[in-house]
């Protein structure tokens, strides 16, 4: 196959197989781009040498040879050439008028009109030279064409074909269709005339041989579109000449009869007609195809390649008979080769229509073995138009030759289905189902496309293998089929991976939602049908679902991984169909074992799918009448489960095993139910009670689920006050409890219980809804707010430098998935502490603890420290600024007062380097940030000066600091480098002779990245 890098212009190169049909010609064509009138210097065309003339006779003109070329037109009378046809052509007027009045010019004066028709010709190049009857007749087109490209202004390089603006927008396709309805009209005579057929053919091949950009790229359009139109023409007359054929073996039959009839005279006259027309069109579509596509189907314009290849697929697709065949196909086939994408795209595009050919499409056998491999190799080109052609033809190679792709060849193309691109998704979609499902019935193309998604080992991905079918495979919104498979005990059949499907189709048909990263639907749908067919949809899943769903409850009742996503079906179902349908004992059914499921499982995650599903059947009336004393009787078990044990251990100080498994259990259900659901007893003291006394679980499971109990309680506290929902003496309760959960949160922060990720957010969260303004902005909340105090903010600042940027000992020994749970945990803890910053909770200046590990945990939590910087910022620059420098010097402190070995504090002191390159980047804007950078500067010289240190009795300076300090110096406007070079010059007091000692070198270094920029 072609090397892309040996293509002149275009990409492909030499074809090495052993079929000559496909080898590539040698012929170099690189050629060099200059602005304005654009001129290919390096383009060369079998030497430029004059196309020969067409191989027919010619009477129509006589043969003059010049001694010698004539001077070029004056200025002026080029200025003023112009062309009747293209003037009226721009003004919009009808084409078949324009025609109309050239055919007339043309039976008066067949010159004039063809003199006409070649200026309309030029016009269209952009060149505003002139041709004159004269110069057509006596001088060669080589000569005419020579001179012309000298009559091009300075800025002609803007050309119609490719001019900017709205009256050229629709230029070309005006331009191509003329030419094809002007060949048209004048198919029955004039076409025939050696006289403008040839003056017309051989002034597009000259202009299409130019090195004049204009000229070649408008010549190639008009010629191709020419030929196209000529092959149009041909078509009719073969067709045409089938049915004479026809009438003259009814005619012969006739002549037995009657001997004398005329009619045959008459239809061999007619035949030999068509023929000679045949004849000589053929000649005309092979001198185009010899001298213009031949060398411009890899000019270095790839617009003039696109227009090549285009034009030659509707050859291939109008007269197969003589276009379709190895000899034109590997032209298409080089250049799937091409640098350019739209050339690739064009390519692919010419070829799906071909291969649709069922009565033509075995021609293409041999072309498709050649190229199958390049094809396959396009599904991942990084031009994604390209990747989802190439999936669509290797679709239709797959219809027409099925047994030429192997499986490595499909398993590229499979993989796609899984690509964030959804055009692409669903074209691999397409071929998935063209390929696997074909016309099987629902239930053996839901076994298959298990199997292919078991096989294809991704996991966790069965969204995006749904958003990609869900168009186009009809079985996969079968949720009948599939519920009834999950019923049935088959081997071959996968549960899980068949629930996770069934789940993802349900979903996103019922939500319209499509899954993360994949883009967004291309078909603008009205919101109005959307709706309609998520209602639909969803009236036909809960019909379907109403006998089944109890049954797959019952069936997998201990698989906590396929309960959650069995209960999250419960959420779509339309419970009025339970009523309309008269169904009502089939919810209770369901309600029950939802239930049932809620006091057996301890899952956090089906716990509260379970209550969503009750949350969901609590808001319809008729529903959450016939189910509500089966949620209130599972309510009375789970509080008793917790009440025995924690009054237990209120009155004993002691619990045994049964009892703290009891308490966990059910410290985690009412977690669970208190998130929806006032309980009927309040669980406050009896957990306040529990957590009191942590020290007796060997886990922190208890105390997160505590905190987690207590956390919703207050929030449903909260929401009553803010719907006028309490009285004041309520107020001091919630404010008391509010005391109470801030005490617990903060000693268990305070004893670093490991594990209490949980805990620590609920307290986070707590503290942002009950910040120190809400009694401000809502009178109702007085006496809410809760103000931090230094030995708080420590407890929370230990906390999270403790639990995020410190490592733990088997660390390293952790596998990959416990490596990213924990990072997961830790990302959280880290975020929950910016957002009290963000919230005004913490004070700015407190991020110059966490931000200073910025380049050391870059890769983790880099996009987290790099928003909170950025929200500090427009919180306030000069607070965010000081945090950020002050990281710097915290930073620096560290590396070097650790009295590490000479190597590692060099090392430590690189990435202090890196943090401060890394900080000034977020002063992009010197105006605006200017103060803040002179804040920094000020901050930074003192420290380096040791005159903060100096007061507080510390070490007397840090000179090695000015060095780092310098990554700030280009963020400085002039005058405020001025400004702090005075401010350094008046604290400063180098001795005399500084320049020369080395300790002073940082000092030097930073006033001259300051001097330098005056």
């Amino acid at each position: 196959m072609p090397n892309g890098d040996d293509l002149d212009a275009s990409g492909a190169s030499e074809n090495r197989s052993d079929d000559s049909s496909f080898k590539s010609p040698s012929l170099n064509m690189k050629l060099r781009e200059r602005k304005r009138r654009v001129i290919d210097d390096d383009y060369v065309d079998e030497l430029i040498s004059s196309p020969s003339k067409r191989g027919r006779p010619k009477t129509a003109k006589p043969k003059t040879t010049p001694t010698r070329r004539p001077p070029a037109a004056s200025h002026a009378a080029i200025d003023n050439a112009e062309s009747d046809i293209f003037n009226a052509l721009m003004k919009g007027e009808k084409f078949t008028k324009i025609i109309d009045k050239w055919i007339q010019d043309y039976e008066r004066d067949q010159d004039d009109a063809t003199v006409k028709f070649l200026q309309f010709l030029i016009t269209a190049t952009g060149c505003k030279g002139a041709v004159t009857t004269v110069m057509v007749r006596s001088l060669e087109f080589k000569q005419i064409v020579d001179n012309l490209s000298d009559q091009f202004d300075d800025d002609c390089g803007d050309y119609p074909l490719v001019r900017a603006g709205n009256q050229w927008k629709k230029f070309r396709s005006l331009f191509g269709e003329f030419i094809m309805i002007f060949v048209g009209k004048i198919k029955q005579s004039i076409i025939y005339d050696d006289g403008f057929t040839d003056y017309v053919m051989q002034l597009l091949t000259c202009f299409a041989s130019s090195s004049v950009r204009n000229f070649r790229h408008t010549a190639t359009f008009a010629a191709m579109k020419f030929s196209s139109a000529l092959v149009d023409v041909v078509v009719e007359l073969v067709e045409l000449k089938e049915k004479n054929s026809r009438q003259i073996e009814t005619e012969k039959l006739k002549l037995k009869q009657n001997p004398s009839s005329d009619a045959m005279e008459a239809l061999l006259k007619q035949k030999s007609d068509i023929e000679r027309k045949i004849s000589e069109l053929s000649v005309m579509i092979q001198y185009v195809f010899k001298h213009v596509f031949a060398h411009r189907y890899r000019d270095i314009v790839s617009d003039i390649r696109c227009v090549c290849i285009s034009e030659l697929g509707k050859w291939m697709l109008v007269y197969p008979e003589l276009f379709l065949d190895d000899s034109y196909l590997k032209y298409v086939g080089w250049l799937l080769y091409d640098k350019n994408p739209e050339v690739r795209l064009k390519c692919v595009q010419t070829l799906v229509p071909l291969f649709q050919n069922r009565v033509y499409r075995s021609r293409l056998e041999l072309f498709a073995s050649k190229f199958k491999e390049r094809v396959i190799t396009m599904v991942m080109d990084k031009d994604r138009d390209v990747a989802v052609g190439a999936v669509n033809l290797i679709t239709e190679v797959n219809k027409a030759f099925p047994e030429m792709l192997q499986v490595d060849d499909c398993a590229t193309v499979y993989e796609a289905v899984y690509c964030a691109n959804r055009a692409l998704a669903q074209a691999a979609a397409r071929f998935l189902d063209a390929r696997l499902f074909g016309n099987s019935e629902p239930k053996k193309i839901i076994k298959n496309l298990l199997q292919f998604y078991s096989e294809g080992e991704v996991h966790d991905h069965g969204a995006y293998l749904v958003d990609s079918l869900i168009e186009v495979t009809p079985a996969v919104k079968d949720w009948k089929v599939m519920g009834e498979l999950l019923l049935e005990n088959d081997d071959e059949v996968s549960a899980a991976d068949l629930i996770e499907i069934l789940t993802c189709s349900v979903t996103q048909s019922l939500t319209d939602a499509i899954p993360t990263g994949r883009g967004p639907k291309k078909t603008v749908v009205h919101q109005r049908d959307v709706q309609l067919q998520i209602k639909e949809d969803k009236q036909r899943f809960t019909d379907d679902f109403i006998p089944l769903l109890p049954k797959l409850l019952n069936k997998f009742n201990v698989e906590a991984e396929k309960l959650e996503p069995l209960l999250s079906l419960c959420t779509f179902l339309e419970l009025d169909l339970y009523f309309s349908t008269k169904r009502v004992q089939l919810l209770t059914e369901l309600v029950e074992k939802i239930a049932e499921i809620f006091e057996k499982n301890a899952s956090t995650e089906v716990l509260k799918k379970i209550v969503d599903v009750f949350y969901q059947i609590s808001k319809h009336s008729n529903a959450n009448a016939k189910t509500e004393t089966i949620r209130a009787k599972l309510n009375d078990q789970i509080m008793s489960q917790f009440v025995t044990p924690a009054q237990r251990l209120q009155q004993t100080g002691a619990l045994d095993d049964d009892d703290k498994a009891d308490l966990f259990v059910s410290l985690k259900k009412l977690a669970a139910l208190q998130l929806a659901f006032d309980l009927p007893f309040d669980p406050w003291d009896l957990t306040i009670a529990v957590l009191d006394r942590q020290n007796l679980f060997d886990s922190a499971d208890v105390i997160e689920n505590g905190v987690q109990l207590l956390f919703y309680n207050l929030l449903n506290n909260l929401n009553r006050v803010a719907s006028l929902k309490t009285t004041k003496t309520e107020n001091v309760r919630i404010k008391k409890r509010r005391d109470q959960f801030v005490a617990i949160t903060r000693d268990i922060l305070a004893k670093g219980v490991k594990g209490v990720e949980n805990a620590f957010s609920c307290l986070c969260d707590v503290l942002i809804f009950f910040n120190h303004k809400i009694s401000e902005d809502v009178p109702r909340f007085e006496d809410l707010g809760i103000e931090i105090d230094t030995p708080f903010m420590n407890t929370i600042h230990s906390f999270v430098i403790s639990n995020v940027f410190h490592s733990l000992p088997d660390e390293e020994h952790m596998d990959q998935e416990s490596q990213i749970d924990l990072t997961c945990k830790r990302r959280i803890v880290l975020g929950q502490y910016c957002k009290l910053i963000i919230y005004g909770i913490l004070p700015v200046h407190e991020m110059s603890s966490i931000v200073k590990y910025y380049v050391r945990y870059l890769d983790d939590y880099g996009d987290i420290l790099k928003a909170l910087i950025q929200k500090a910022k427009d919180l306030d620059r000069l607070l965010a600024a000081k945090a950020l420098i002050q990281a710097v010097i915290n930073a620096y402190e560290d590396a070097t007062s650790a009295k590490l070995p000479a190597d590692e504090e060099a090392e430590a002191l690189g990435e202090v380097h890196e943090l401060a390159k890394k900080f000034s980047q977020f002063f992009p804007d010197a105006t605006k940030s200017r103060e803040a950078v002179a804040y920094v500067h000020q901050l930074g010289i003192r420290h380096a000066l040791g005159i903060e240190a100096q007061r507080r009795g510390g070490r007397a300076q840090a000179l090695p600091f000015f060095e780092i300090l310098t990554e700030f110096s280009g963020k400085l406007l002039k005058v405020d480098r001025t400004a702090v070079l005075s401010y350094l010059d008046q604290h400063a007091k180098p001795p005399t002779d500084y320049q020369n000692r080395d300790e002073w070198e940082p000092y030097v270094a930073y006033r001259n990245s300051l001097a330098s920029r005056q």
